[in-house]
């Protein structure tokens, strides 16, 4: 791989998917992050799978994204482990919490806004873990820590249910 080529294949796609200095094609996007994605590129192949989960200038097909992101994820790309993680938990045809809070922790381990708030909501919830409320606060409170104002609510909620030593022990 010609890491100059997929950086110019990038360029170009995302110019077609923009529409800057040509017309917007997003059928011409989606050929250059092939292009990109298939030298093993992950953002590439995290873009690809994003073209394939809405279809945008493909047909959408999950299963299709599902393989772009786990490419990407598999590299170590926080935003595809997050939505392979929302891909798992809520999108039609295969569902597995379990396999949603798999690749959540690995894109919050990574310091992923997102997944530290999706982490933390399957921690309030109980979904694919036991419920826990230290642990929710925790993931809760990586995210707010970050802007995330919908964590920090949850972040509250859980502060709620945890004593203040609790709540001294995970800040330390």
């Amino acid at each position: 791989m010609d890491p100059a080529d997929v950086q110019a294949q990038l360029a170009l796609a995302d110019s077609y998917l923009a529409g800057s200095g040509v017309e917007i094609d997003a059928a011409k996007a989606a050929w250059w992050y092939r292009q990109a994605a298939e030298q093993g590129d992950p953002g590439a192949q995290l873009r690809l799978g994003e073209l394939y989960e809405h279809g945008i200038g493909v047909a959408q097909d999950l299963e299709e994204a599902f393989t772009w992101y786990g490419l990407a994820a598999d590299q170590g790309d926080a935003a595809a482990q997050a939505n392979l993680g929302d891909l798992y938990e809520s999108g039609p045809g295969i569902r597995s919490n379990k396999a949603a809070v798999h690749y959540y922790r690995l894109a919050a381990a990574q310091g992923y806004r997102d997944a530290q708030a999706d982490l933390g909501r399957m921690y309030e919830l109980g979904k694919g873990v036991a419920p826990d409320p230290a642990q929710a606060w925790l993931w809760y409170a990586r995210a707010a820590a970050q802007g995330d104002a919908t964590a920090a609510q949850g972040r509250d909620r859980m502060r709620r249910q945890l004593s203040p030593a609790q709540i001294e022990g995970l800040e330390n």
